[in-house]
């Protein structure tokens, strides 16, 4: 499902280096190698079954009721620097309110033979896990047990009744225990797995402020979202009338709007606050300039985004517990098809979104999503607008992304006014993992909300509020 092509995969590490460069931020303390090793042995142990082996079974377990304990080692070798840290990483199949500690082997142990009458003594806790949701990777930070070559003995003994399940070595291949140590190098490591967290829920609004009394209702909007506990909030452009001028004052205005939200604030554009200028690209540029000028979100408080580049610098990519969460600029009246501006945007849309779903797998993200303007022909809209050129190759990409990704995918959208949340297909084809929500219109006094429920087999609860 992740085996993204391998020069794909160094155009999209280029393009988020560039990004990193773009917006100024500070270089790592220093730089990191990173190696990962697979069990050379795992094995659990139970008392129910004291005399029995069970090192060859697809699981491992720690719990106190009954009493069970497991068992992995590690052959660390190869490595030239010292390490300066290391993370054991566990996929979790059956989860826990409090999953087990590690600690030190301090005994042999064999695989092929170890029973729980034969059970390999352990040393003191170096790490403890709390809450640890099924479908997830939990890590465990073994750095002291880690300080060169050789053999590495970790047991996991559980401090709770509601025990936990692994997937050991014998199991799935992609889901397989890691040894993951990180020397003194000249190779950045690769981000690691977002950590399972907790549920929590974020706001969406957009197409606000095409009058006097559509600026009044979402100035309520604003302070209902206020009041609510979300995590943060996303604006999928519109921010005036079409039809309206375009002066100076209108960006400035509800830069002060979006900055007074008590939330961080991410923002993409639509077409009315540029696309529908007289002076389609001067305004635009100014528009940039206003709402994007450093990496961090709008809001009174804010987050820390990773922007395309200088030319791009609306399209942002931000991650949040498990979840991969990137913004696109597309636009109503066609997406400024038919001119230069258009193919260069459609061109970084379409490499953005592709090095987004990249660095959702390289994360192992649990869902990604895409935050855009328009409405680019999700039907039953599909009539007027997936036959048009303006978001032909936009689609073509959307479904080869959503496809070969195969997780949850939530596209957000605004444009046509139309509150909605459906399983529309693209360009003809049905896609079972990908769910749209459409904000409200000008008209409406209400907000979206999205719920994220990580035990909740669809992942997203999206509301009107």
């Amino acid at each position: 499902m992740f085996n993204r092509p391998l020069a794909r995969r160094a155009l999209v590490l280029a393009m988020f280096g560039q990004a990193v460069a773009a917006i100024v931020l500070p270089p790592p303390a220093s730089a990191a190698a990173t190696v990962v090793f697979a069990p050379t042995a795992d094995a659990s142990v139970y008392s129910k079954d004291d005399n029995q082996n069970f090192g060859s079974e697809p699981e491992l377990t720690a719990d106190t009721s009954p009493k069970t304990k497991a068992f992995l080692r590690f052959d660390v070798s190869g490595l030239t620097e010292t390490p300066v840290g290391a993370t054991l990483r566990l996929f979790v199949t059956n989860g826990s309110s409090n999953g087990p500690e590690v600690r030190p082997v301090t005994s042999a142990w064999d695989e092929d033979t170890v029973t729980y009458d034969t059970r390999a003594s352990l040393g003191s806790v170096v790490d403890d896990a709390r809450k640890v949701p099924a479908g997830r990777w939990v890590e465990y930070d073994v750095s002291k047990l880690v300080a060169g070559n050789g053999v590495v003995d970790l047991g996991l003994a559980a401090d709770s009744s509601d025990g936990t399940d692994f997937v050991s070595r014998e199991g799935p291949e992609s889901e397989r225990p890691q040894l993951v140590v990180e020397t003194d190098g000249d190779v950045e490591p690769p981000p690691p797995p977002p950590p399972p967290g907790d549920a929590f829920s974020f706001g969406l609004v957009g197409d606000t402020g095409y009058s006097s009394s559509s600026v009044e209702k979402f100035l309520r909007v604003r302070d209902a979202m206020n009041a609510a506990s979300l995590e943060f909030v996303g604006h999928v452009g519109d921010i005036k009338s079409g039809t309206d001028p375009c002066p100076d004052s209108v960006y400035g205005v509800n830069l002060e709007r979006f900055n007074d939200f008590d939330h961080p604030l991410v923002y993409t554009p639509g077409d009315n606050e540029w696309r529908d200028c007289s002076d389609k690209l001067g305004r635009l540029a100014h528009l940039r300039e206003v709402f994007f000028p450093d990496d961090r979100s709008l809001g009174d408080q804010s987050l820390t985004l990773l922007r395309q580049s200088a030319e791009f610098p609306e399209n942002v990519v931000w991650h949040h517990g498990p979840l991969t969460f990137v913004t696109l600029h597309t636009v109503g009246s066609e997406n400024n098809d038919g001119t230069s501006e258009f193919e260069r945007r459609n061109a970084a849309n379409i490499a953005w979104m592709q090095a987004a779903f990249d660095a959702a797998a390289q994360r192992n993200s649990a869902a990604v999503v895409i935050l855009s303007h328009a409405n680019p022909g999700f039907p039953p809209d599909a009539t007027s607008r997936a036959d048009k050129p303006g978001f032909q190759s936009y689609l073509e990409a959307l479904r080869a992304e959503v496809q070969e990704w195969g997780r949850p995918v939530l596209y957000v959208h605004g444009d046509t006014h139309t509150y909605r949340v459906d399983h529309p297909k693209v360009l003809g084809t049905t896609l079972p993992n990908f769910t749209r929500a459409e904000v409200y219109g000008p008209s409406d006094e209400n907000w979206v909300r999205v719920d994220y429920d990580p035990s909740d087999p669809e992942l997203f609860r999206v509301s009107s509020r």
